[in-house]
């Protein structure tokens, strides 16, 4: 598997949890399935109610 880095802290994280070890990939992919779901409850604001935002960090 190919994965692109922003720093070491995350490659630090992310090596952890593909290390050799399945049971390690196991942990990350079963990690990673159960955030997608969680992300995917959010709920989302359209219309007059949502906001796209022209920076992530800050409020519009």
């Amino acid at each position: 598997m190919l994965f692109f880095y922003r720093d070491s802290d995350t490659e630090k994280i992310i090596d952890s949890f593909l290390s050799v070890n399945m049971t390690f990939k196991g942990h990350f992919f079963s990690e990673f399935t159960e955030s997608m779901v969680k992300m995917g409850s959010i709920g989302v604001k359209i219309g007059v109610e949502g906001e796209i935002r022209r920076q992530c960090n800050t409020t519009n």
